[in-house]
C-alpha cells in the first residue's frame, strides 16, 4: 500500500473534505468498552458522530483549547477512551486536565452562529460528538481523525443528499451552543430501552410513544439524531424519538445483512426523513493500513513534530525576553 507523503495533498484526503453537513460517520474502534457496546447491540458499529461544514471563526469558537492550535499537543500516554462499558464513543485523547467547559465560550451563550458559505477559503469541517471527559464537543475533523488513528478499527460516511436551508443550519448551532459540555450518558433506563426497542419489534409502537427526550446528557447516536432534527432531515413528528437510537440505525441495507438484528427502523426511511432528504450507501474512509489511515498517521506524526518545533521556539524566545541579572561585588578596605 502506497503511504502518503504529504498531509495537505491532495487526492488521499478528498474524500474527508468533500464532506457535507448533515453527512454520518460511522465507527468501529479497538476500544473495549465500544467493542462490548457493538456485541450487545448486535451492531458492526460502536459510535457515531455527525459532520458539520461552516466558517472557520464560528467553528473555532466551539474548539476545546487543545485543538485550536493548527499543531496541538499530543500526548500519545492518553489515547484511549476510559473503556466505560456503555460510552459508545471511539478513544478520546483527553487526559484528564482537558474537558469540555474549557472553551472560551464557556457554555456557548455568547458565540456568534452565523455560517458564512460564501467562500470556501473560509470555512472548515468539524464533527460533533460526545465523549468520555469531554462529553459534548466539537472537534476540527482532519485534527481529530489524526490524533486517534490508533484507535480507529473502521471508519465510513454515509453522505447526505437534499438541502439544508440556513435556518436549519443556524438552529443545529444554536442546538451546539445550548449543549456543548453536556455530559456523557451512561447506564441509564434510555440506553436501555433503546437497547430493547431496537431488538424487540413488538415493543417499537409502545415504547415509541411514550418515551421523552431530555437534553441533559446524551449518548453518541442520540446526540446526532437530535442534531439531524434540528438540520430538518429528521421529522420532528416522528414517533422514533432521538433517545431510541443506536449506532447500529445508521447502517445500510448491506451492513445490515452482517448485523445479528436488522434494527427496528432506518433511519432513511420515509417514516423517519423528511421528503427530500436521504442517505447514501456507506463510503469506507479509514480501515487498518490502508491509503487514509497512513495518511492520518503521517499527519499526526507531522503535528508532533511541529508541536515540538513551536514548543522549542516559545521556550527559547521566553529565555531570550528575560532581564539579564548582573551582579557587582562590592569589597570594603577592611576586608582587604
Amino acid at each position: 500500500m502506497t503511504k502518503s507523503g504529504n498531509d495537505d495533498g491532495k487526492e488521499v484526503f478528498r474524500p474527508l473534505r468533500s464532506m457535507q453537513t448533515g453527512d454520518v460517520l460511522l465507527y468501529r474502534t479497538t476500544d473495549l468498552g465500544a467493542t462490548f457496546n457493538a456485541v450487545v447491540q448486535g451492531s458492526l458499529y460502536s459510535h457515531v458522530s455527525l459532520v458539520i461544514k461552516g466558517s472557520k471563526k464560528t467553528l473555532k469558537a466551539f474548539y476545546p483549547n487543545d485543538y485550536k492550535s493548527s499543531c496541538p499537543e499530543i500526548d500519545d500516554s492518553s489515547m484511549t477512551g476510559g473503556g466505560n462499558v456503555n460510552n459508545n464513543d471511539n478513544c478520546d485523547n483527553g487526559d484528564g486536565n482537558d474537558n469540555a467547559n474549557d472553551n472560551d465560550n464557556g457554555n456557548g451563550n455568547d458565540i456568534d452562529i452565523d455560517i458564512d458559505n460564501d467562500n470556501n477559503h473560509n470555512e472548515e469541517i468539524a464533527i460533533l460528538e460526545v465523549v468520555p471527559k469531554r462529553g459534548v464537543v466539537l472537534f476540527p475533523m482532519e485534527q481529530r481523525l489524526a490524533r486517534t488513528i490508533k484507535c480507529i478499527r473502521h471508519l465510513s460516511v454515509r453522505r447526505h443528499e437534499g438541502s439544508i436551508s440556513e435556518e436549519h443550519r443556524t438552529k443545529l448551532m444554536a442546538f451546539i451552543n445550548q449543549v456543548m459540555g453536556r455530559n456523557l450518558e451512561i447506564l441509564t433506563i434510555d440506553l436501555f430501552r433503546a437497547l430493547v426497542f431496537n431488538r424487540c419489534r413488538c415493543s417499537q409502537k409502545l415504547i415509541g410513544n411514550s418515551s421523552g427526550e431530555s437534553w441533559e446528557e446524551f449518548f453518541c447516536s442520540e446526540l446526532v439524531a437530535e442534531g439531524l432534527q434540528q438540520l430538518g432531515i429528521i421529522r420532528d413528528d416522528a414517533e422514533v424519538k432521538s433517545n431510541l437510537v443506536l449506532p447500529s440505525t445508521f447502517a445500510d441495507p448491506h451492513d445490515r445483512k452482517n448485523m445479528r438484528h436488522s434494527g427496528a427502523f432506518d433511519f432513511c426511511d420515509d417514516k423517519i426523513c423528511n421528503p427530500g432528504h436521504g442517505y447514501t450507501d456507506s463510503e469506507l474512509l479509514i480501515k487498518k493500513h490502508n491509503e487514509m489511515y497512513y495518511a492520518l498517521k503521517d499527519k499526526k506524526k507531522r503535528m508532533k513534530q511541529q508541536a515540538r518545533l513551536e514548543r522549542k521556539k516559545s521556550h527559547k524566545n521566553n529565555n531570550q525576553s528575560r532581564p539579564i541579572k548582573r551582579f557587582s561585588m562590592t569589597v570594603s578596605r577592611r576586608q582587604l
